[in-house]
């Protein structure tokens, strides 16, 4: 059980720093069926398959925490299986707000860890690495992050500035 309840407490830290897409996580709600032990199966399978740690500098707590939910998660070869052959469709409403006949759109491979997601897991993790090299040196988290993406922010701008 304690499993579970590190899940649990990773299922909060991601579903707040949305480590997962939404659709993710309502397709999670819906095979869980109100089931928390199941949801926080699927979850921890979902962690696995979207590989939540890749983000994150070894050696930190948010490293720990979602390398141990993704080893957990690995075992869970029911909710694996079930996330990777999930599918669902939904009808989309038209302008009006009225269901319009032949909109509906197929959801599949939610949980498939795509080149898209592999290049915005570097991306996070540099600034995380950057953040995680100034709180070595005595920076707060939050200092730190500010420090980090006024930084980004800033050579944004100068890039901006440089096309003109």
């Amino acid at each position: 059980m304690a499993g579970a309840a590190g899940a649990g407490t990773a299922f909060n830290e991601v579903t707040n720093n949305m480590l997962l897409h939404n659709n993710q996580l309502d397709a999670i709600k819906r095979l869980a069926k109100g089931n928390k032990d199941k949801e926080q199966k699927l979850f921890a399978a979902a962690c696995y398959l979207m590989k939540c740690s890749a983000e994150f500098v070894s050696g930190t707590k948010n490293y720990a925490t979602f390398a141990a939910v993704e080893q957990q998660g690995a075992q869970y070869t029911a909710e694996l299986s079930q996330l990777q052959n999930y599918s669902y469709t939904e009808q989309k409403p038209s302008a009006s707000g009225y269901p319009a006949v032949g909109n509906t759109v197929t959801y599949k491979n939610l949980f498939s860890y795509t080149k898209e997601d592999q290049a915005n897991d570097g991306m996070e993790f540099a600034r995380n690495y950057r953040i995680n090299q100034l709180q070595q040196r005595g920076m707060s988290y939050a200092a730190a992050m500010y420090v980090i993406d006024g930084a980004d922010f800033g050579l944004l701008m100068l890039g901006m500035e440089g096309g003109k």
